[in-house]
């Protein structure tokens, strides 16, 4: 099926908030550590969602929305946790790159969740775009060759965790669209959000304590940049993912936003752009012309 021109525009939109929101961690991470900032993220967001889904007065619930809604939940909090131990365990270098697999992740699991069948053509594309993300993130690293992801494969706990962590969030996709096919956008995000903020706050009793979920004045506005980024992106992506097959909305977003990744380094951290990072952009357009001039 050919995706039309305003669900493009809302993957494209996701994607940019979604860049956005990687660029305002990034910006946060040396002053928060990953769990009080998802905390902090999820919680800022809560008001948000709670206000959108007053004022929407669209308070249908389908008793078979909370099997997917609060699974997803689940999965999310699992995902975020595992994301942390994986960098913990393995370098970024061997880690990362996993994520790149998501697109294919998503379209297998969306055959057995949602009996979305990709074509050929597609497969291919989906595919080809993958090796180029997957070559992206190596050619961010100088020392990095294809041998060595192979041996994080065999020998990194890392690197399988992020692997792990790709399939949940894939599944979270799916669980996603089952999701909002019984409840409102509005409702289903402000479940994921304060699902996650209660789900992670035994965890934060642990390991940190309330000094964690502190800013200073001065980075606050990068935390408030975050939590409209992710609401935005959360409302858009839920919002697409209704009207066509995942795979588009992964691998689309998936390239937009690694390619974004380098325009941002460039633009905001001084980051240099080399030829390696430039073909495998290349790369990820082909994939992307293949998935979506199929007929």
């Amino acid at each position: 099926m050919p995706i039309s021109l305003s669900a493009l525009l809302l993957v494209v939109g996701t994607s940019l908030c979604w860049s956005g929101l990687d660029t305002m961690r990034k910006l946060l991470a040396s002053r928060l550590n990953p769990i009080p900032l998802v905390i902090l993220l999820a919680l800022g967001q809560i008001p948000l969602f709670l206000i959108w889904f007053a004022l929407a007065g669209n308070f249908k619930i389908s008793p078979d929305y909370f099997f997917p809604g609060l699974a997803a939940v689940v999965f999310n909090i699992a995902a975020n946790l595992m994301f942390v131990h994986a960098l913990k365990l393995s370098p970024f270098s061997l880690t990362i790159p996993f994520l790149s697999l998501t697109p294919v992740f998503v379209t297998l699991l969306a055959i057995v969740l949602l009996g979305e069948y990709p074509t050929l053509q597609q497969v291919a594309g989906i595919l080809i775009a993958v090796a180029g993300a997957l070559s992206l993130n190596l050619a961010r690293q100088q020392e990095v060759a294809v041998k060595n992801i192979w041996r994080a494969i065999r020998g990194e706990r890392g690197s399988l965790l992020m692997i792990g962590v790709a399939m949940l969030w894939s599944l979270n996709s799916s669980l996603d669209k089952l999701a909002v096919a019984r409840a409102s956008v509005a409702f289903h995000a402000l479940v994921q959000v304060a699902g996650i903020a209660l789900g992670l706050l035994p965890v934060f009793m642990l390991k940190f304590n309330r000094h964690d979920l502190m800013i200073v004045p001065a980075h606050r506005k990068f935390l408030l940049g975050a939590i409209l980024f992710c609401a935005c992106g959360l409302t858009l992506e839920l919002t697409v993912i209704q009207t066509i097959p995942l795979r588009f909305v992964s691998i689309i977003k998936r390239v937009l936003e690694l390619s974004l990744a380098v325009i941002i380094g460039r633009w905001v951290f001084a980051e240099s752009i080399t030829v390696r990072q430039l073909a495998a952009i290349g790369l990820m357009g082909i994939g992307i012309i293949l998935v979506l001039t199929q007929n």
